[in-house]
């Protein structure tokens, strides 16, 4: 398959709902300097970055749960 032709299948692909406001920030910003190719492209890099963060936001977590190491600053003056 051709990348126009995955471009085709994808541009006519509903996005979810926070991939579709992210693309049509995109579009307002940069629509006219942008390619129906790149356009395409851009809805299928949105599509596989949402399906990326869904199984992060899905992992039930509380606003007391800490993370599983701290981070601490490294400063050569204190060590």
């Amino acid at each position: 398959m051709t990348v126009a032709a995955a471009g085709a299948e994808t541009a006519e692909t509903p996005l979810a709902g926070e991939a579709q406001r992210q693309y049509q920030a995109i579009l307002e910003r940069h629509g006219n300097q942008l390619s129906d190719v790149e356009k395409a492209d851009i809805r299928r890099l949105l599509a596989l970055a949402v399906k990326g963060v869904e199984p992060l936001r899905s992992f039930p977590l509380e606003n007391a749960n800490e993370p599983a190491t701290m981070f601490h600053v490294w400063r050569a003056d204190r060590s």
